[in-house]
């Protein structure tokens, strides 16, 4: 008959030693995952905030030169909008040529199209992504710039309420088909000059219908007088924004041209 011996079930007891070293490695082999992944996380915002500081320069850079152009555009406008309003209370309508009136009264419906570069910064905000700059300088530009944003894009709102009233108004005193010759900013002087010296027919010469045009106008003034300082404050911070973000994400290419400029001044 075959014998069976049963296994011996008695384990040898570990000492202190080995319970430390097996508790040691699992500590070790944890912590160790806990840093990897730390350093994941880190290269891994590093990176993304790498990659929306230099698309927020690049929207900031052409911010910065459309607010140039708008707020150079808003004051041009402005200064005939006040020219405008100053002729209809010194002037009688027959005293100047119809096409004087047509330049000036041309200036009371332009609205400016002025809109930010807002894509990335949008982005931004729905990612959750703004905690990755982690530095205090760009996250407080960056509120301030957000903020300019806001109350621009609201006044600009605002300026439309009432636009639909004005160009219905303009359409009464002033065919529009007359206007296209300078509707160009760009106009040369000789161009203006010429055209302000014809006799353009105006559709009525109410001075009633004339006065409310002008006080549209002068609201359109007051409106644009406070669009630039609204888009001059933003062009600050945009700038503002701009130089905090190059300061820790300059690009290759900013570095190279700075260090040329420096070789050519020496």
């Amino acid at each position: 008959m075959e014998v069976h011996h049963h296994p011996d079930l008695h384990h040898k007891k570990k000492n202190f030693k080995e319970y430390f070293l097996e508790f040691l490695m699992i500590f070790l082999a944890v912590t160790l995952g806990f840093f990897a992944e730390t350093i994941r996380e880190t290269i891994t915002e590093s990176n993304t905030s790498n990659e929306y500081a230099r698309s927020i320069i690049e929207d900031l850079k052409k911010d910065t030169v459309n607010l140039s152009i708008d707020i150079n555009e808003l004051k041009f406008v402005d200064d005939r909008l006040d020219t405008f309003i100053n002729m209809v209370h010194t002037k009688n309508i027959h005293e100047l040529p119809g096409g004087t009136w047509y330049y000036y009264g041309r200036f009371g419906t332009r609205t400016t199209t002025f809109q930010t570069e807002d894509a990335t910064m949008a982005q931004l905000k729905s990612s959750g992504a703004l905690r990755y700059f982690g530095n205090y300088a760009i996250d407080t530009a960056l509120a301030r710039y957000d903020q300019s944003t806001k109350e621009l894009a609201i006044y600009i709102n605002l300026d439309l309420i009432y636009q639909s009233n004005i160009v219905d108004l303009r359409n009464k005193i002033f065919d529009a088909w007359y206007f296209l010759p300078v509707m160009d900013l760009k106009i040369s002087k000789q161009a203006i000059d010429s055209f302000m010296q014809q006799n353009i027919p105006l559709l009525t010469t109410a001075r009633n219908m004339m006065i409310e045009y002008a006080s549209y106008c002068q609201l359109k003034s007051f409106n644009n007088k406070n669009l630039i300082v609204l888009e001059m404050n933003l062009f600050k911070n945009a700038k503002s924004l701009l130089k905090e973000l190059k300061i820790k994400y300059q690009p290759p290419n900013d570095v190279n041209e700075s260090r040329t400029t420096r070789k050519s001044k020496t």
